[in-house]
């Protein structure tokens, strides 16, 4: 028998996190640590951070990735990519855009800032080289950037970028995507692209059979979220772990990645990764990304089956294995 190894709530490997958190209300009342003006009906706002003040306060820089704001209906994760910084008295300010239809109905939200993790552990892989792409999604507009041009592209395989705009862009997709492995293939966000599966479908699928070591998937500077694939208790389709990722075969490399609100079977023996699932093939490399708030029965965050497994440098946080027992979880 194969064994799993499942990285979720309980297991970490290589693992080092930061999360900052602290309670927000509008019209720059000061809470804690947190300052935030101007009120949230805005279509901006700015958020500062001073250091040493209160619980949660920052010892240290800010290089924070997202920012979660939540109350009791409504769950926002924005990226801070591209936002403006400044510093002024040891604290740390940004402004980002206030997210479309983000109208909580509280004037007191939870939030909480993601950090990069840091480097630590020596790392055998490093950002591909994508200087030349064979395929590029989107002319220069973040509406030029669609599901179908995304489609298109990694049809054709090979180094896939985006050009979408300088500004972070969320691209949906309304059914999965077979990469078809029949050559080494690279996606690379930049940072400001995140595929989103709507909370109805899983985002990629690379499938080829379980023996088979080669080619290679790169997936690099991007984000994951809104991955799904079923809720039928107690599945006995295994091929159902990884709500935003699901690889068979091949090689299978992940950097600078972020994956957040993906979502596997809540129950179901052997069935892994809320976010990744990744079954037979070559070695499964991980560094450098972030796994927030993903769910499946195994592996709240990460499956891996039959495969060499190695993560560096990640930060897993909020993640949750659902399953109970050796069955069904």
């Amino acid at each position: 028998m194969r064994n799993i190894l499942v990285v979720g709530l309980y297991i970490v490997l290589f693992i080092v996190y930061n999360v900052q958190s602290a309670t927000l209300t509008p019209a720059a009342v000061t809470l804690s640590n947190v300052i935030m003006t101007p009120p949230y009906g805005a279509t901006s706002f700015t958020v500062t951070f001073a250091q040493g003040q209160g619980q949660g306060a920052i010892q240290g820089p800010l290089d924070a990735r997202r920012i979660t704001l939540q109350d009791a209906d409504t769950l926002a994760i924005i990226p801070l990519t591209g936002a403006t910084f400044s510093s002024s008295d040891g604290g740390i300010s940004w402004t980002v855009s206030k997210p479309s239809g983000f109208s909580p109905s509280t004037t007191t939200l939870k939030a909480s800032f993601i950090n990069s993790p840091p480097s630590i552990c020596s790392s055998p892989v490093s950002l591909a080289s994508v200087s030349s792409p064979d395929s590029v999604v989107g002319t220069g507009t973040p509406a030029s950037c669609t599901e179908a041009a995304l489609t298109s592209a990694i049809a054709s395989g090979g180094v896939i970028t985006f050009n979408c705009g300088p500004d972070p862009v969320t691209i949906t997709v309304t059914s999965v995507k077979n990469v078809i492995l029949t050559k080494n293939t690279i996606l690379d966000g930049k940072g400001l692209i995140t595929l989103s599966g709507g909370g109805s479908t899983r985002i990629l699928a690379i499938q080829t059979t379980f023996d088979k070591k080669l080619p290679r998937v790169t997936l690099q500077n991007l984000a994951f979220t809104g991955g799904y694939t079923t809720d039928v208790v107690n599945t006995g389709e295994t091929n159902m772990g990884g709500g935003a990722l699901y690889r068979l075969g091949g090689a299978f490399t992940i950097i600078n990645c972020d994956f957040y609100g993906n979502n596997g079977p809540s129950t179901g023996q052997d069935v892994a990764g809320g976010a990744v699932y990744s079954v037979g093939g070559d070695d499964t490399v991980i560094e450098g990304s972030v796994f927030y708030n993903n769910q499946c029965s195994n592996g709240g965050a990460v499956g891996n089956l039959g495969n060499n497994f190695t993560l560096y440098n990640s930060l897993l946080n909020g993640n949750r294995a659902s399953g109970s027992g050796g069955n069904p979880g």
